[in-house]
């Protein structure tokens, strides 16, 4: 088995900046909210404030659920550990994963890889700064159903293709 791991950093970032964020913008929707009274221009700040919490919060109780900052995969199952608030561990065959989103699949490469495996009812999310983050697509893409590793590639090249039209076209 082959253990993968986030760095010190990037686990830093992924649990706790959202906490230091929400700090500094309570205390900006805070002065806000108080200079409400002084002109009713300064819903605008406050409404801004409030708007990027939610949003920030969203993404980071999905991270917070789905990603995992160690996985254990060999050729046959994937071992998923150390969630922010749950101490289990998920067991997932790789040959019953189901779905694979995001990332260079949706031609998105800044956006973390969504691992869904249906008959567990699971999701599981990888960021590109997981320790050799190749190598593990790579262990995935080798040992998931050949349908699937088809479907796959051929979006990619569906996607290449069409990214190759559009740069050729006049502009």
């Amino acid at each position: 088995m082959t253990t993968f791991k986030y760095s010190f950093m990037s686990r830093f970032i992924y649990r706790y900046s959202n906490f230091v964020a929400n700090i500094l913008l309570g205390f900006h929707a805070l002065v806000s909210f108080s200079a409400l009274w002084i002109d009713w221009v300064n819903v605008f700040p406050l409404a801004l404030n409030l708007l990027i919490i939610f949003l920030l919060n969203r993404f980071f109780i999905k991270v917070y659920r789905h990603f995992p900052f160690q996985i254990e995969i060999d050729n046959e199952k994937m071992i998923c550990s150390d969630f922010f608030f749950k101490k289990e561990k998920i067991e997932i065959k790789l040959i019953d994963i189901t779905r694979v989103e995001g990332g260079i699949f949706s031609n998105r490469p800044t956006q973390p890889i969504y691992v869904y495996d249906d008959k567990l009812n699971v999701k599981i999310g990888m960021f590109q700064h997981i320790s050799d983050f190749n190598k593990i697509i790579t262990i995935i893409l080798g040992n998931i159903k050949s349908e699937l590793y088809n479907n796959l590639m051929e979006g990619i090249k569906n996607k290449q293709s069409k990214y190759a039209e559009n740069k050729k076209a006049p502009k």
